[in-house]
């Protein structure tokens, strides 16, 4: 008999936010950093104008992402972060990718 397979969420959004530039690559790391140690994958781009996040995980490496972005400096009041989570059967990427972007939105 198979074990009952784990939900996982794709949380889907973006939140514009002043950051420094001289912060950037800090900013940039830090979030890899946490990303890989809770097993979260997707893509995540970051500028100077906010954070662009698609990252799929299971319940409890989504709760984790969102602790940890209500706990930074920058991405504490996204306010409709819970609105765009979407139930999927798995991860939704192979792996895990944060980079920085001039543009975190194309408009």
């Amino acid at each position: 008999m198979k074990p009952p397979k784990t939900p996982f969420e794709l949380l889907t959004f973006y939140h514009f936010v002043d950051i420094p530039n001289d912060e950037l690559e800090s900013v940039v790391a830090d979030h890899l950093s946490f990303c890989h140690d809770i097993g979260l994958k997707g893509r995540i781009y970051i500028g100077t104008e906010g954070i662009s996040s698609t990252v799929s995980g299971n319940f409890g490496q989504c709760r984790a992402y969102r602790l940890y972005l209500k706990d930074s400096t920058y991405f504490k009041n996204i306010v409709d972060i819970d609105t765009k989570s979407t139930i999927v059967d798995g991860h939704q990427f192979a792996k895990m990718i944060v980079k920085i972007r001039n543009e975190i939105v194309v408009l």
